[in-house]
């Protein structure tokens, strides 16, 4: 029963994805939501029982929020971020946490040195660069000095960006994905 539940769920995701990604392709990015095997991916990089708080960009239909919950010692916070009115209240009725609108708010919600992990589903090459660089800047100033920031894309576009500013980036390619994704762990604030 569980796992046609589980199936179901998959489907209901791509399809409320897919519709999302339709009208509004620059905000969304994709058009299915991550696979288990990239969610996988990018959280078994998490050291989870040190963690004390974290934020999530681009939460889509929370295949990545739901995981984090999972995995989340008990006291430690979550701060989730997604643009789209209709999938921010999707993560909200399923999971009953606050979503907030706009990932650039993050330094105002979070504090200065907060956060231990963000992680990213945000289309960084599609969005404005002006954009681009003032989250990524919000970023950087809620990462505690040991913090990391983990994010996808489906290319090594932002290689360069990451690099100037953090000391260490190291890729995963994770091809058993819709389409096949980078995982960039970046960790160090680039002094």
């Amino acid at each position: 029963m569980k796992e046609s539940h589980s199936v179901s769920k998959v489907l209901s995701d791509a399809l409320v994805f897919a519709k999302r990604f339709v009208t509004k392709p620059r905000q969304i990015g994709s058009i299915t939501p991550s696979s288990r095997f990239l969610t996988s991916a990018m959280l078994e990089r998490v050291q989870w029982p040190s963690v004390r708080s974290v934020a999530e960009l681009g939460a889509g239909t929370g295949v990545f929020t739901r995981e984090i919950v999972k995995r989340l010692p008990a006291g430690a916070s979550l701060l989730v971020f997604e643009l789209d009115p209709a999938l921010r209240g999707r993560i909200e009725k399923e999971l009953g946490i606050k979503c907030h609108s706009d990932a650039s708010d993050l330094p105002e919600l979070a504090g200065e040195n907060s956060i231990d992990v963000v992680i990213s589903s945000l289309p960084w090459t599609v969005l404005p660069p002006r954009v681009t660089a003032k989250i990524i800047d919000g970023v950087l100033s809620c990462l505690k000095p040991e913090g990391q920031f983990l994010a996808y894309q489906y290319s090594r576009q932002m290689m360069p960006a990451f690099r100037r500013r953090f000391e260490s980036v190291n890729v995963k390619f994770v091809m058993r994905n819709i389409p096949p994704a980078f995982v960039y762990d970046c960790r160090g604030k680039e002094k």
